[in-house]
C-alpha cells in the first residue's frame, strides 16, 4: 500500500468469487496479473491502468483459449 492505494505485487479476493493476483499501480492493475472469475474465466497477461492491454490468454468456461494481443 502507498497513499492508501494498492502499489507493487498483490492478491485481491472479492467475496463474488473475483480473484487478482498480480501488479498493481495507484490502486490499479499495472502490469503482469491473472484474474480468475468463479474459477470458470480466466485472463492471464498484461494490464495498463486497470484495463487489459497487450499481451494475454483468456480461457472461458466453455473451453475455448485465446492467447494473443488485446
Amino acid at each position: 500500500m502507498k497513499n492508501g492505494l494498492r502499489n507493487g505485487f498483490g492478491v485481491y479476493n472479492s467475496n463474488d468469487a473475483i480473484k487478482y493476483e498480480g501488479n498493481w499501480w495507484n490502486g490499479l492493475k499495472h502490469g503482469l496479473g491473472k484474474l480468475t472469475i468463479k474459477e470458470n474465466m480466466i485472463y492471464e497477461g498484461d494490464w495498463f491502468e486497470g484495463i487489459k492491454q497487450g499481451n494475454g490468454r483468456i480461457k472461458w468456461p466453455s473451453g475455448n483459449i485465446y492467447d494473443g494481443e488485446l
